[in-house]
């Protein structure tokens, strides 16, 4: 079947206050790598001719300007908080009249873009399914820095596991990549109503629900429980190696990905223990 490029909304955030232009000078700056990347993935989805909807939470006037050029419309962050910028620009582009498909992506994902789809959208387009989890081959994990796989084949194996435990999940359904963030899906209300909902009720320091578990981990228990037909579906999808690189020699990653472990599965938990 072919594509149709026109009615898939790529939809991302991005921050990245410290960006400028042109080749790296000095020390190797992680947010100058990121957010080359960012750009790369945003001229990758042009090229794909699909529609891109953009939610900015304060990058430079650089950055801001670069994106622009692309004739890509930038909207100013509302909601001060990473889900609430990831809810923001979900319910834009589920108003956009032609969105028939949205794909939530983080920005600096190049290779979901030029290596993924548009073979990662035909499960939705032949009416087989409504949500897709995207799964990372094992090809995927050796591109990422060692801690991090640790982390995050954890994370996957314990989150699979409640679920299955609470009756969620079939048994023999393999382990869900629901750290992998991207996600793709039609534009459905009762889909886009998964993004919007909120839990709030654990809310302590690196636990806040509104970092990562609304819009990250949420939507998938709930697609599951009010029986959406969701797939996993494993992509070849390659981490950019300037971007592994940056990450082995700075600590601050290290934590943040321990932050990230703690927050899906107490939250995993918080949840399903308030409403099982």
């Amino acid at each position: 079947m072919r594509i149709d490029s026109q009615k898939v909304t790529i939809v991302t955030t991005t921050l990245y206050p410290n960006w400028y232009p042109g080749e790296i000078s000095g020390s190797v700056c992680a947010e100058k790598v990121r957010g080359d990347l960012a750009i790369n993935m945003l001229k990758e989805a042009k090229i794909g001719k699909y529609q891109i909807v953009v939610v900015d939470g304060g990058s430079s006037e650089f950055f801001l300007k670069e994106v622009s050029s692309l004739e890509i419309s930038i909207y100013p962050q509302k909601e001060k908080s990473m889900s609430g910028s990831r809810r923001q620009a979900i319910s834009i582009a589920s108003q956009l009249i032609d969105t028939q498909i949205i794909c939530w992506v983080e920005p600096e994902k190049v290779s979901v873009i030029n290596g993924c789809l548009p073979k990662a959208l035909l499960p939705i387009m032949n009416n087989e399914v409504d949500y897709i989890i995207l799964a990372r081959d094992e090809k995927s994990f050796k591109t990422y820095p060692d801690y991090q796989v640790k982390y995050e084949k954890r994370a996957n194996r314990l989150f699979t596991g409640i679920l299955k435990e609470k009756k969620i999940i079939p048994q023999d359904l393999a382990i869900l990549d629901v750290w992998f963030g991207p996600r793709i899906f039609r534009n459905k209300k009762e889909i886009i109503d998964l993004y919007l909902s909120q839990y709030l009720k654990y809310k302590e320091k690196d636990h806040d629900p509104e970092l990562w578990f609304n819009t990250q981990i949420l939507p998938v228990i709930k697609a599951f429980q009010k029986g959406i037909r969701v797939k996993q579906m494993t992509v070849p999808y390659r981490h950019s190696q300037t971007q592994t690189k940056v990450e082995l020699t700075d600590s601050q990653f290290i934590k943040k990905r321990l932050n990230q472990f703690n927050n899906l599965i107490a939250n995993t938990k918080h949840y399903l223990s308030d409403t099982i």
